[in-house]
């Protein structure tokens, strides 16, 4: 088998050779943890690749993973590529219509998702996926064509020559994986990456960032594998020979102390958290406080899917540790810059990744260059040709500016997503729509970039709300602090966020006691939002509800 190293499955191949039976993950078992060598996955990832040539997988089908973070999840990743299989990876808190859409826009023919899927699977349209695999390895009774994990590894022992066969023929040109996006309006657009784009944006992390990681470092892997962040920790780890603990988001902090790792990949949210715990702590010494939260050995910190605040980083460096930022998209495999050890700003995302080109458009969109960058939106070739200006660069969508030393400041956003201190990139707009037929709401404007949870300004309907509410001898002034009011916008808010996963729920609301207006620069002369307007004139409103 050729060790060219291009492509995903050919990283598991080295790397069991160089690795053997050295741990490559630690797996939940009874109060304790389960090793798994490299070996072990290596065949596992090879059974599992029989059974989808088994199934009739030709070269770029595609198919779709739906299931919280495992062991089986991430066989199933390697699984798929190395019978250049097109990897679907679905987010576990969409919605059921979301997922109909995901499984037949992507042409999936096979589903590998966890069991407690399967009632919402049934009732949604499926007709292209031609088999189901159950990631947790549980016996269903249902109607569905559905098989367990293990008999999917024991199906594919029989085909393993084939698999060899068809990962030698592999390309770098090779889509590995189509990555559904949040767009500012209509339904998520489906990002086709090349392992080519894979490897080259690995390439470039791992020569800014390994020299600072142990070999065989000890990683807690919590990052949801259905993000580009998750998955792309997996497969840094199987490039530098990490072994990873799972651990689940609300056991991460707990077990830092516990399992002492070398390393952390984590959204900003939980290094928010650690730095809250070394304040707070009854000791004045920062930089122990921060080893006992940590377990003491930790030498590789970074930062991703929104913004760390500067105090904060500030704060780590202060005691000699480096907490690495950089900026992205899901477009770009996803990194375009990042901060080094050698060379860093907390007021910038860092220099441009060694392969990728950047520059600013007149009005100061960022716009990248590099073999990092998709191939394109599957299905929807008038999207992929407008995110590209005519000499071939890739229009970000946010707008930026240089430092004296080089260094890129994001200052602005054209394309209205926010993204939350916890990662998850969410179209504010998919949200205020849901609304725009309320007879009691006339504005609903969606706050909460780089907060833990979305809040909402809204302005109300007087008449139609008077009416409800029985409240006409009432002023304005008393209606609005009604607590009548409150509970009728309150109900109206429970009602959306029923149809809503549970990051894009609006925790807390303020009503605002004017309406917006085109002649105070709220509101564009075709009666849309002004966003930013909105949001610095009452910053201090909304801030407050946090």
């Amino acid at each position: 088998m050729k060790e060219l190293g291009f492509h995903l499955a050919h990283d598991l191949v080295i790397a069991a050779k160089k690795w053997g039976d050295l741990p490559r993950f630690y797996i939940p078992e009874n109060n304790d943890y389960k090793a798994v060598s490299w070996n072990e996955y290596a065949e596992k990832v090879k059974l599992i690749a029989g059974f989808l040539v088994s199934e009739g997988l030709d070269i770029q089908d595609k198919v779709s993973v739906l299931g919280q973070n495992s062991f089986n999840w991430c066989i199933t990743h390697l699984g798929i590529q190395s019978v250049r299989g097109v990897l679907v990876p679905i987010y576990p808190a969409s919605q059921p219509d979301l997922l109909e859409y995901f499984l037949a826009h992507s042409d999936s023919k096979i589903l590998f998702c966890d069991s407690s899927f399967l009632p919402i699977i049934s009732k949604i349209d499926r007709s292209k996926i031609e088999k189901i695999v159950t990631l947790d390895d549980k016996e269903i009774d249902t109607d569905l064509p559905v098989i367990t994990f293990s008999n999917a590894l024991k199906i594919g022992q029989k085909y393993l020559t084939q698999v060899e066969k068809i990962l030698d023929s592999a390309l770098d040109s090779d889509i590995t994986a189509i990555i559904y996006t949040s767009g500012t309006t209509g339904l998520p657009k489906g990002v086709m990456l090349t392992h080519a784009n894979a490897q080259s944006s690995a390439a470039d992390w791992i020569s800014l960032n390994s020299e600072n990681i142990p070999e065989n470092a000890i990683d807690l892997h919590w990052l949801p594998l259905s993000h580009s962040f998750g998955s792309g920790s997996i497969m840094l780890g199987n490039r530098l020979g990490w072994q990873s603990y799972f651990v689940s988001h609300k056991e991460l902090i707990g077990k830092l102390a516990e399992l002492k790792p070398h390393l952390l990949l984590s959204v900003p949210a939980y290094w928010e958290k650690i730095y809250n715990m070394m304040q707070t702590s009854d000791s004045s010494d920062m930089k122990a406080n921060f080893d006992k939260i940590t377990g003491g050995r930790m030498t590789f910190g970074l930062s991703g899917g929104a913004g760390l605040k500067k105090e904060i980083k500030q704060g780590f460096h202060d005691i000699g540790f480096l907490v690495i930022e950089g900026y992205g998209l899901t477009e770009c495999s996803p990194t375009l810059t990042m901060n080094r050890k050698d060379k860093f700003d907390f007021d910038s995302v860092g220099v441009p990744y060694p392969s990728v080109e950047l520059k600013l458009a007149d009005d100061g969109e960022i716009l990248a260059k590099g073999p990092n960058i998709f191939a394109g939106y599957y299905k929807d070739e008038t999207s992929t040709l407008g995110a590209f200006d005519q000499d071939g660069w890739f229009k970000t969508g946010d707008v930026g500016r240089w430092t004296e030393d080089g260094f890129l400041q994001i200052i602005d956003r054209k394309k209205e997503i926010l993204v939350t201190s916890g990662g998850k990139n969410i179209p504010p707009q998919n949200i205020e729509r849901m609304f725009q037929d309320n007879i009691y709401i006339n504005h609903f404007v969606v706050y909460g970039d780089g907060k833990k949870y979305l809040t909402a300004l809204i302005t109300i309907n007087e008449d139609d709300v008077r009416k409800k509410l029985n409240a006409q001898n009432l002023s304005a002034d008393d209606l609005l602090k009604s607590v009548e009011l409150h509970n009728l916008i309150e109900e109206q808010v429970a009602n959306v966020n029923k149809n809503l996963p549970s990051y894009e729920t609006i925790k807390k609301f303020w009503i605002c006691p004017e309406q917006l207006k085109v002649e105070d620069n709220l509101l564009t002369s075709s009666l849309k939002i002004r966003r930013k307007a909105i949001y610095e004139k009452y910053r201090e409103k909304l801030e407050g509800l946090y």
